[in-house]
């Protein structure tokens, strides 16, 4: 079934709105409420900073499973979908126009100039402009390292090997880390290196699970 443009519209603008606010996220609200009070409870609602804090704090052995669940599919979310990176939006539009000769309506009306704009953010990761932006991009990439979902060149690019050699394995935090037997520290630098430093680095055999001798199988 194919919504109308206005329709779709207002639901892009919903989901927009939505994300900014957890206020306005009725299940992340309800989900993560207590871990908001434990540790976000000094951040001012709004601009995605409640969910950055949250996101900041996710690794925490307190931090709740229904909230962690629940904040990851968001995170996934507004990775599968650039309108709704508000916070790397509007932190990073300058130095996307700047630095990498795009705007953030070329990169909403082209997948290949989205995905170029955004390898190129990454790859001037150190030279951006803004701080913020810089902030962002660090984020962005330390979030792809800790789980496939939240790599969209990645985890598109290898779609069809992870169905093919890893449909038993779920995505799940820290997994490189165990598979490797490496400190998590190590893991995330590890595969941000593989990942962001020299393109998409895929071992033989179609491998995502080849990667590295399995322990990127995430």
């Amino acid at each position: 079934m194919q919504v109308s443009w206005e329709c779709q519209k207002m639901i892009d603008r919903s989901e927009r709105e939505t994300g900014d606010d957890i206020r306005l996220s009725t299940r992340l609200f309800n989900k993560c409420l207590n871990d908001q009070q434990k540790f976000c409870a000094d951040v001012e609602p709004g601009q995605m900073r409640v969910q950055e804090c949250l996101e900041d704090n996710i690794e925490e052995s307190d931090f709740s499973e229904d909230c962690k669940t629940e904040l990851e599919s968001m995170i996934a979310k507004r990775v599968a979908d650039f309108r709704l990176d508000t916070a790397l939006r509007e932190a990073c539009e300058t130095d996307l126009r700047e630095s990498c000769g795009t705007t953030l309506k070329d990169m909403d009306e082209d997948e290949k100039t989205r995905r170029t704009a955004l390898n190129c953010l990454t790859d001037y990761k150190e030279e951006l402009k803004g701080a913020k932006c810089k902030a962002e991009v660090h984020r962005r990439l330390s979030r792809a390292a800790r789980d496939i979902r939240f790599d969209e060149v990645l985890a598109s690019s290898c779609m069809e090997d992870r169905n093919r050699f890893c449909s038993d394995v779920q995505p799940v935090r820290r997994r490189l880390s165990v598979r490797a037997g490496l400190s998590w520290p190590r893991a995330t630098s590890m595969l941000s290196h593989l990942v962001w430093g020299q393109g998409t680095v895929i071992y033989a055999k179609s491998a995502l699970c080849q990667c590295a001798g399995r322990v990127l199988c995430l």
